[in-house]
């Protein structure tokens, strides 16, 4: 996946291409990239696929030691009404 960013950002402009100051591949358990952010974001659900709460307390201790005081994190979830789709019409 990162080499599939990669390319894409190539075809974007200067001013985009400026905005990435690099890509890591780790996992979001445990990472380390040497710097503090004042946004953290996590897109697409990633998080539901660490099944423990070891496992993702992990990750958002990890997350938190990479943002800013007072730094946000947006991430994706899935909540899905049940009832809803269980509905058999």
């Amino acid at each position: 996946m990162l080499s599939v960013c990669r390319e894409k950002l190539l075809s974007e402009s200067e001013k985009v291409r400026s905005k990435v100051t690099g890509l890591v591949q780790g996992h979001m358990r445990a990472f380390e990239v040497g710097r503090k952010f004042t946004l953290v974001t996590i897109p697409f659900r990633p998080v539901q696929h660490l099944l423990t709460v070891e496992d993702q307390m992990s990750c958002l201790e990890n997350i938190r030691k990479h943002l800013v005081a007072g730094g946000k994190l947006i991430l994706d979830l899935f909540n899905p009404s049940l009832p809803h789709l269980a509905d058999e019409r």
